[in-house]
């Protein structure tokens, strides 16, 4: 009789056979888009897949593996060797992702695995550069091998992403300082009038009156200058003393006048 064993027994073996199945399908999913030639180049379904893998870092970029001279073409008369970075033609600071090219004109592609993919190539990346007559670069191959690219130049990485600077940090907004309130003048203060002393009227000095008899006698003293202004105070005085002499000769004729009178009416009795 055949033993048949529990289900209990069978559960380990049938978790560990579902988790290897899902690994699997996990690794496989995750190199759908990508293959490998036998150097270990690598190729990308889309160019798209091929560009995300370059910018993540994780692409591998490809390398020759055979070595043969620049050729140059019809048309073509000069040939220099740069850096694919410095292919001014187009933007090539990220790289190119190109098609594989096949076999053609004496000179090989990548290999069978290869073409028809999109296949990253270095920024670094030694190409030869064919120009015209004129100075105009025609085409561009792979330096080392002289391999054809997927057309006259290989297509660029877009550098949005991978030459992008990084914004700048913004600016703080400047501080406003608020404008005071301009502040009233004060007010002027009333000017309380200063009292003043009055002023005493000039003292005008009087020209004493002289009779005529007096002037007379001063005009003979002072030759005939008997005007106020000439005099002045020694004029003035002059005269009072003049006066002053008359009145004293004067007393006589006055004494006798009343004497006179007195005398006569006491003789006649």
């Amino acid at each position: 009789m055949r033993h048949t064993p529990s289900p209990r027994r069978l559960l380990p073996t049938l978790l560990c056979t579902l988790l290897m199945a899902g690994g699997t399908l996990v690794a496989t999913t995750a190199a759908a888009g990508m293959v490998k030639d036998g150097h270990g180049n690598v190729g990308y379904d889309t160019a798209a897949e091929c560009d995300a893998a370059v910018k993540a870092g994780t692409a591998t970029f490809y390398k020759s593996f055979t070595f043969k001279p620049a050729l140059k073409r019809k048309g073509e008369t000069s040939v220099k060797v740069m850096p694919l970075r410095t292919l001014n033609v187009q933007d090539y600071r990220a790289g190119a992702c190109d098609i594989g090219a096949a076999r053609s004109a004496g000179r090989d592609g990548v290999a069978k695995e290869l073409q028809g993919k999109y296949v990253p190539y270095s920024p670094d990346m030694l190409v030869n550069v064919y120009y015209n007559r004129s100075g105009e670069p025609v085409r561009a191959m792979m330096k080392q091998c002289d391999n054809w690219f997927g057309d006259r130049f290989p297509r660029p990485i877009p550098a949005t992403v991978a030459a992008q600077a990084p914004a700048p940090a913004p600016k703080p907004a400047p501080t406003l300082t608020p404008t005071p309130a301009p502040t009233a003048a004060p007010m002027a203060q009333p000017v309380t009038p200063v009292a003043t002393a009055p002023v005493p009227a000039p003292v005008v000095p009087q020209t004493p009156v002289v009779p005529v008899g007096a002037r007379q006698a001063a005009a003979a003293a002072f030759g005939g200058l008997t005007s106020p202004t000439v005099l002045g105070v020694a004029g003035a005085v002059a005269i009072g003393a003049l006066l002053l002499s008359q009145n004293n000769d004067d007393t006589g004729t006055t004494g006798t006048t009343g004497t006179t009178g007195t005398t006569g009416t006491t003789g006649t009795r």
